[in-house]
């Protein structure tokens, strides 16, 4: 950390920009998460940092909670408001990729989703396109290719499995 508050004080005199490190944040991780010692004039949280867009924390569980399944939260309530719209079955699967999955994919794609995340999801998206009833159309005929007569809607399970095995995950 030295090295690199050294190596910004050089960019600092070169370009005239600065950290603010009364606005800056660290985490102690890893063998040293058990560390009480605040340096450099970073504030130190306790329970977690947010940066780039995702929550670090040495608390597993309230890593998912923050960027997981508070997204899965936030998703729901996006859904909820095109509810009450006269969509198609198009205008719906459209709705859930762009405005709702999409705020999955980065978290997803750096962070280790839980084993039942992908179950939630699709519970979540399928609520939505069937209006809580019974679906009308198969499984395989949504996820299916259009070429193929689908509607190529995203199969949580499929990929979470395929990219849990590959340790990435990201959505098709």
């Amino acid at each position: 950390m030295e090295a690199l508050l050294r190596l910004l004080e050089k960019f600092k005199q070169c370009s005239g920009l600065e950290i603010n490190t009364h606005k800056s944040e660290a985490l102690w991780l890893g063998s040293w998460k058990e560390r009480l010692d605040k340096p450099f004039g970073f504030k130190w949280p306790t329970d977690s940092v947010y940066a780039l867009g995702i929550h670090f924390s040495n608390d597993a569980n309230l890593v998912h909670k923050l960027n997981v399944y508070g997204k899965l939260e936030k998703i729901e309530k996006i859904l909820n408001s095109w509810r009450t719209r006269k969509l198609t079955l198009y205008g719906k699967i459209n709705i859930i990729k762009t405005l709702g999955l999409s705020k999955l994919n980065f978290s997803a794609s750096v962070l280790p989703i839980p084993e039942n995340f992908a179950q939630e999801v699709n519970k979540l998206t399928i609520k939505f396109l069937w209006d809580a009833k019974p679906a009308k159309i198969k499984k395989s005929t949504i996820n299916g290719l259009k070429e193929k007569g689908g509607l190529k809607m995203i199969d949580h399970m499929k990929s979470s499995k395929m990219c849990l095995d590959q340790q990435v995950y990201r959505w098709q």
